[in-house]
């Protein structure tokens, strides 16, 4: 949360999270080119014990992880604590909608510069939206491989200073659904937890 604020006191744009969980490890084997959207990121976040298990297996020294999920939550403190700008991508009209009222209500000194739900056919014009209101923060409550891939190809065209992908983060905040009870947190299976709670339907 430090880097990020000092990345943003330096007015500088482009600096990409991505978590990656078992899901994303899977995505790894299936696709080529997911490797890159991930080998882009400024810092990749270890998400869950199994897959810092399984990259210790590998060989990999890690100095660390934090569920992405609580990564979200840092970081709308640290905006509200520094008066940041924030554009929010993903889900449902309704849950984004929701979502809107329950960051305003509970980080008051945030400003959201925009928003808008997971569904659209004209990526462009998404893009050329957010980088209009260029926002400290774009957070991306959207599927993989779909929000790599975002953060990953319009990074530099976005005039965004931090882009976080947090997943199914949207539903848990706007009250959709809940986040897992933090013994299941623990042992890194807070996905597999969200899919229990919504089987169908639950990367949106």
């Amino acid at each position: 949360s430090a880097m990020t604020e000092q990345w943003l006191s330096e007015g500088k744009k482009g600096f990409q999270i991505t978590g990656v969980n078992v899901r994303q490890i899977a995505f790894l084997h299936k696709c080529h080119q997911f490797k890159d959207y991930i080998n882009s990121s400024d810092i990749v976040n270890i998400d869950g014990v199994s897959v810092s298990w399984y990259l210790k297996l590998k060989g990999y020294k890690l100095s660390g992880r934090a569920l992405c999920a609580d990564i979200f939550q840092q970081l709308l403190q640290n905006a509200n604590n520094s008066r940041r700008t924030i554009y929010l991508l993903g889900a449902t009209q309704d849950t984004i909608e929701k979502l809107v009222e329950v960051i305003t209500q509970e980080y008051s000194n945030i400003r959201i510069v925009g928003f808008h739900n997971g569904y659209f056919d004209d990526e462009y014009t998404i893009v050329q939206d957010i980088a209009y209101k260029h926002p400290d923060y774009l957070f991306i409550g959207m599927p993989s491989p779909f929000k790599e891939r975002f953060s990953a190809t319009h990074k530099y065209k976005l005039e965004t200073g931090v882009v976080l992908g947090v997943g199914g983060m949207f539903d848990i905040m706007a009250g959709n659904t809940k986040r897992a009870p933090r013994t299941v947190q623990k042992l890194g299976l807070e996905w597999l937890y969200r899919i229990y709670q919504n089987p169908i339907g639950h990367t949106k």
